[in-house]
């Protein structure tokens, strides 16, 4: 398994070959991340089956007559609720990809006489 890679055997696109290509599937570009408002992470939290259980273990508390557990559980939920909240936009920003796109080395194809 002594094999090496002769990249000088390799041959890339032809301008025609880019143009064509660039014209029908565009730049190699990555995605841009849409921006998700506060309504739209309130319910993703909120659709959680973590929190659901839990809300739904505090309206049990509640209809067994132990508000004060009742209220100590929802309150933590919607304390964890709130950190999600503050934590999200940030953390998204963070895991977004950097401006700095991918880039390959170009040959310019020339015609000499």
């Amino acid at each position: 398994m002594n094999q090496t890679f002769d990249h000088t055997a390799l041959r890339g696109l032809s301008e025609l070959q880019v143009h064509k290509l660039l014209s029908t599937e565009g730049y190699n570009e990555l995605p841009s991340a849409k921006k998700r408002g506060f309504i739209r992470i309130a319910l993703e939290v909120m659709r959680e089956p973590m929190f659901l259980l839990l809300l739904a273990c505090g309206i049990i508390y509640l209809i067994s007559g132990e508000v004060q557990e009742a209220l100590m559980l929802l309150g933590f939920v919607f304390v964890v609720m709130g950190i999600t909240f503050y934590r999200l936009p940030g953390g998204s920003r963070q895991l977004k990809p950097s401006d700095r796109q991918p880039c390959c080395a170009l040959t310019k194809q020339v015609h000499l006489p």
